[in-house]
C-alpha cells in the first residue's frame, strides 16, 4: 500500500456505502457505433451488447430504473470541443447520425 493509499483510508475514503433506497442501473454510451461490426468504433465484441442487454433485462424485472445514455453533437460539430476536432469518428455522433443512435436490440 503506497502512503497516499495509507493516507486516503486514514482519511475514511473507501468506505462502502451499499445500494442506497433508491438504485438505479446507468448504461452509458450504448449507441451503434460500438457494436455495428462495420462501424468504426466498433469494440471488436458482441460480449457488451451482450451483457448490456442482460443487465437492462434483470433491471427491469427488479422494476428498478433504467437510463440510458449516448453522446450527441450538433450537426456541424461546434459542441465537440477539441477532442471532436481530433478524432473524425466522433462525427458519427451527430444529429440524425444512425450509428449514433440506440440499436434496436437495446433501446430505452
Amino acid at each position: 500500500m503506497t502512503d497516499l493509499d495509507q493516507n486516503y483510508k486514514a482519511a475514511g475514503f473507501g468506505r462502502k456505502l451499499g445500494f442506497g433506497q433508491s438504485p438505479a442501473v446507468i448504461l452509458i454510451d450504448v449507441a451503434k457505433a460500438y457494436i455495428e461490426p462495420d462501424a468504426p468504433l466498433y469494440v471488436g465484441s458482441e460480449d457488451a451488447l451482450e451483457a448490456m442487454s442482460s443487465l437492462a433485462a434483470m433491471t427491469r424485472k427488479a422494476g428498478l430504473p433504467l437510463i440510458f445514455t449516448r453522446v450527441e453533437y450538433a450537426r456541424d460539430g461546434t459542441d465537440g470541443g477539441l477532442f471532436y476536432q481530433k478524432v473524425g469518428a466522433l462525427s458519427l455522433f451527430q444529429q440524425g447520425e444512425p450509428l449514433g443512435g440506440f440499436d434496436d436490440r437495446l433501446r430505452p
